[in-house]
């Protein structure tokens, strides 16, 4: 089982820069993690790169080529085969990485219907083994942030880094299962 992550330059993936891409292998604690120089003619908001903490200038000195790094990615995922998976808000993910493997036309393919943190956060929050803030439209909120927080877990700096969320959406993917199946409250 994996879990991805990715980071952007807004929230269309049909528009806008995929930014970063990270993800975790479960059973072997693999980690792959790139940044990613913004393909050309797609946009990037400047609020998107305030999130995530990145700079254009940053990006374009350290980032790799979207081309290269979707190659890259999808080897790295041929090394495990068919894998299920799980992110905070993976069709989100999903998106933004099949539109970079479908410009370039990279053959790689993530399954659909991955497990989605935010639904078993959601689930824990119904059944009172986990608290979550209430947001201005009354439900409660299902942000990663909000997620980690009602488990009292907490994020090492303010950006959003895609392996740093990745590891952040592991641990909470494994706190919410364990209260979930009768674990702690």
């Amino acid at each position: 089982m994996l879990v991805i992550d990715t980071e952007t330059g807004g929230l269309d993936a049909g528009r806008c820069a995929l930014l970063g891409v990270a993800a975790i292998h479960l059973e072997s604690g693999a980690e792959f993690s790139l940044l990613i120089r913004p393909h050309d003619g797609l946009d990037l908001d400047a609020e998107a790169l305030e999130v995530n903490g990145l700079t254009m200038d940053h990006l374009l000195a350290v980032g790799t080529d979207e081309g290269e790094a979707m190659q890259t990615f999808a080897m790295w995922l041929h090394v495990f085969g068919p894998q299920e998976w799980f992110g905070c808000n993976p069709s989100f993910d999903q998106r933004f990485l099949e539109a970079a493997f479908a410009r370039h036309e990279v053959k790689a393919r993530l399954r659909r219907g991955a497990v989605c943190v935010q639904t078993l956060a959601w689930a824990a929050h119904s059944l009172g083994k986990l608290l979550l803030p209430v947001g201005k439209d009354g439900l409660p909120k299902r942000s990663l942030d909000a997620i980690l927080g009602g488990l009292g877990l907490a994020r090492e700096s303010m950006k959003h880094d895609a392996l740093e969320d990745c590891r952040l959406t592991l641990a909470a993917f494994r706190e919410l299962v364990s209260r979930l199946s009768g674990g702690v409250k």
